[in-house]
């Protein structure tokens, strides 16, 4: 089962998705922002937070490959429908100004809402990414945290105006 996970994990990464980016939105980018400012004690978790700088040159070029290239990668960022409405969401991971190491992974749902759908803090992400695969999966599309081409991480479940978090083994 393991194997099937980590192919289908490193499978979906080898096209760009119709719907699907690691660039925030002026609008998605103001809306962080703008939640930052009430909360201080965290900072946007950037491409230098991440223990993966061959992963993300490799993300970026499509491994070799310039059909697979998302140019746009960033380990710390992802946009999708990841609630499934139909409507653009997006993920960032955050960091406690306070403790080393500890992220925060929080989750808007669309582009009017000012406040996240999900928190998780106290997350150890310098190893791991978001990963959400859109059209080259199955539905229903899910937004992954873990480290790349693993089964070890989570993702996240739509559950009413909210995520629930379930192994990416199931």
């Amino acid at each position: 089962m393991r194997f099937w996970v980590a192919s289908s994990v490193f499978l979906s990464l080898l096209a760009a998705p119709a719907w699907c980016g690691g660039t925030l939105t002026t609008g998605q980018q103001n809306t962080v922002t703008s939640w930052l400012r009430q909360h201080a004690n965290y900072r946007l978790a950037t491409d230098a937070d991440c223990n993966c700088p061959i992963d993300i040159e490799q993300m970026r070029d499509g491994y070799g490959d310039a059909r697979y290239a998302l140019p746009d990668y960033h380990p710390f960022t992802a946009t999708g429908d990841f609630n499934d409405d139909g409507i653009e969401d997006f993920a960032v991971a955050l960091i406690d100004r306070k403790v080393a190491d500890n992220f925060t992974l929080v989750v808007f749902n669309g582009p009017s809402s000012d406040q996240p759908a999900f928190i998780r803090p106290s997350l150890d992400l310098r190893s791991d990414r978001l990963f959400y695969f859109g059209s080259l999966r199955s539905k229903p599309y899910r937004l992954w945290v873990g480290p790349f081409n693993s089964d070890a991480g989570f993702k996240l479940t739509p559950s009413g105006n909210t995520y629930r978090t379930a192994s990416l083994v199931e």
